[in-house]
């Protein structure tokens, strides 16, 4: 995962918009007290515990700490992450998701609960790549105080000429939207992947193309991967790369979101740590002293050792 920028406003001591652009290689911020260095940190924090819970994120237990966090006493703020998944590992993750979503989509009646031949058909169908517009993105994070849900986040990404989001967290949670990442925008009834995915297949082709899909879109879609019903049967591939070390009923039990897939990679890709330097001994034990090197200076002479 690659950072391209971190963005916030009314969030801690940024009263105004404020942005660092971060390049491909190592960044280092440096600055005295009170200059901001940690607050970028928090953005950091501060995005992973909005969405910490769906992949079980220890993160998650922070959030609250962060109701209190606009910039005196403002009762709404906003964070932003530019983000880009650059490694294999990131992008075969989306892809399993998407897999999942699509084999475990409702079938009607009579279903197969276990969906092997959807989940073997969009294997086979859904080439990686066409999954690009998903890797770069910006992860939103708002907060509104007077909201019934006052968290809202979201995945927003371009592909061509437009925009669409996926919200993580909020009203319409799940749901893969065409427009920028709205908290206020409308709710509507949302489609199946699958059978999204499928009306913008070539007839003649057993191809599926994620980019032609978004760029027909004519309402959201309900970009989750449903539990399975309990019954006989095998769990899909998809879904068992997806989350791989879950028992069979574990996977019959839970869904999962494309909020899971976020989640699970910033856990991975941001790592915070606390200050960790700590205060100078002045007292020392007897057995201490004479079991190590003493050192001492002189006004008059440079730093000696003696054993």
């Amino acid at each position: 995962m690659q950072g391209r920028g971190i963005e916030a406003e009314q969030f801690l001591s940024a009263g105004t918009r404020v942005r660092l652009d971060l390049g491909k290689d190592l960044t280092v911020v440096t600055g005295p007290n009170g200059a901001g260095k940690t607050n970028l940190g928090a953005c950091l924090d501060l995005a992973r515990a909005v969405i910490a819970r769906a992949a079980g994120d220890p993160a998650a237990e922070r959030l609250s700490l962060y109701e209190s966090a606009g910039y005196d006493g403002a009762a709404s703020f906003w964070v932003a992450l530019d983000l880009h998944l650059d490694q294999p590992r990131e992008r075969r993750r989306v892809w399993a998701f998407v897999c999942a979503a699509y084999a475990c989509s409702p079938r009607g009646e009579p279903a197969d609960p276990w969906a092997d031949e959807d989940d073997a058909q969009v294997r086979e169908w859904l080439a990686e790549e066409s999954l690009a517009p998903l890797w770069s993105g910006r992860l939103l994070v708002r907060y509104e105080a007077a909201a019934v849900r006052p968290w809202f986040a979201a995945w927003e990404f371009r592909h061509g000429d437009g925009t669409w989001h996926v919200v993580l967290e909020g009203d319409g949670s799940g749901q893969l939207r065409r427009g920028p990442a709205d908290p206020l925008a409308p709710l509507a009834g949302a489609g199946s992947v699958k059978d999204w995915l499928l009306a913008s297949k070539p007839q003649a082709e057993a191809r599926l193309d994620f980019g032609v899909a978004l760029e027909q879109m004519s309402q959201p879609v309900a970009f989750s991967v449903q539990s399975l019903p309990a019954g006989p049967g095998r769990v899909p591939a998809s879904l068992r790369e997806l989350a791989p070390g879950l028992s069979a009923t574990a996977y019959t039990n839970r869904g999962f979101t494309f909020e899971y897939v976020l989640s699970s990679l910033l856990q991975r890709g941001v790592v915070l740590t606390d200050n960790r330097r700590l205060p100078l001994r002045r007292r020392f034990s007897y057995d201490e002293i004479w079991e190590r090197p003493i050192c001492a200076t002189a006004l008059t002479s440079p730093l000696s050792c003696t054993g």
